[in-house]
């Protein structure tokens, strides 16, 4: 029995010496096994390099689309504000000449000038320059705000309209 366990711990230390000379403490099953998990752990990085990209890129098209929104609001209001025709057909007029920062919080157009403007100063000053674009803001004179003398009520009652029986006035339909 002392000779077989001699012998069986001969051949495991040759087996030791073999492997530390051929590169390691691991068996070939071992190496199989990492090579497995490391073309495995590749394939997943190279999958979750895929998903960040795509992601990055929707993250990217999002933010530009809520900052296109951001112009246009600022433009539409700007147009509205300073009573130019047809404001949702005017935006893409604008659209180009405006910048926003990068949180959508600062929202610029340069002037005929060139120098930085707030988009109603902008639209303002343009609107100057071309007064053809701005819808006319007519309001009525003294008395035009009043219904008309055939209408009845209080401008029928200066005129006359209510006869002598104004006094014995009775709704339809009462009697009496």
């Amino acid at each position: 029995d002392l000779e077989a366990k001699d012998f069986d711990e001969s051949v495991e230390n040759a087996k030791e010496n073999i492997i530390k000379e051929a590169g390691g403490g691991a068996t070939p099953d071992e190496i199989k096994e990492l090579n497995r998990a490391l073309v495995k752990a590749k394939r997943d990085a190279d999958k979750n390099n895929e998903t960040i990209a795509e992601l990055t890129e929707q993250l990217g098209n999002e933010k530009t689309l809520r900052l296109n929104g951001v112009k246009r609001d600022a433009i539409h209001k700007a147009l509205l504000s300073n009573n130019i025709i047809e404001p949702e057909q005017s935006i893409d007029l604008f659209f180009n000449r405006v910048a926003v920062d990068e949180d959508g919080s600062t929202v610029t157009m340069k002037g005929s000038d060139g120098s930085e403007l707030s988009v109603n100063d902008a639209i303002a000053d343009w609107a100057k320059e071309h007064p053809k674009y701005v819808e006319r803001q007519v309001k009525g004179g003294a008395g035009s705000g009043g219904k008309g003398a055939s209408s009845g009520g209080a401008a029928g009652a200066a005129n006359g309209e209510i006869g002598a029986n104004a006094n014995s006035f009775s709704p339809i339909g009462a009697s009496g």
